[in-house]
């Protein structure tokens, strides 16, 4: 009976030993992203973020109406045969 627990033992140990080093090798394998992430993490936040800008202020210019198509009053088809010139 001695001998059936400790093949049992030794049998079960293999299984779990080796399921040990699957789960090593995955583990190590997701540490080098992680780690890297995390110093680059690290990094970003010793920089100073930019001050905020106030909201009241344009941020872009206003845009310029420039003459074309876009710009002429739309006219129905039936009342012009052309409806580039109004």
């Amino acid at each position: 009976m001695f001998w059936a627990a400790v093949t049992a033992v030794l049998a079960a140990w293999g299984w779990f030993a080796l399921l040990l080093q699957i789960t090593g090798a995955i583990a190590v394998v997701q540490v080098i992203p992680a780690t890297l992430l995390f110093f680059r993490y690290r990094w970003l936040r010793a920089e100073p973020l930019p001050t905020p800008r106030p909201a009241n202020t344009r941020r872009l210019p206003r845009p310029v109406r420039r003459p074309g198509p876009r710009c002429r009053r739309w006219v129905p088809p039936s009342a012009d045969s052309s409806r580039c010139w109004v």
